[in-house]
C-alpha cells in the first residue's frame, strides 16, 4: 500500500508542469512561493546550527 502511494506520488511529482500552466495560471507563482520557502527554511536552519556550535 505505501509502495503504491509512493509510486503514484513519484508519478505526480514527474509530471510536467506546462499541462497544470495551461489550466491554472497560477501554479507558476505557487511553484516559486514552494522554492522560495523551501530556500528560507535552508537558510534558516544554515544560520541556526551555525549559532549553535
Amino acid at each position: 500500500m505505501v509502495e503504491y502511494l509512493l509510486d503514484q506520488l513519484m508519478e505526480l511529482f514527474n509530471v510536467d508542469l506546462s499541462y497544470f500552466a495551461e489550466r491554472v495560471p497560477v501554479i507558476d507563482d505557487i511553484a516559486n512561493i514552494f522554492v522560495a520557502v523551501g530556500w528560507a527554511l535552508l537558510i534558516g536552519n544554515l544560520a541556526y546550527q551555525a549559532m549553535r556550535s
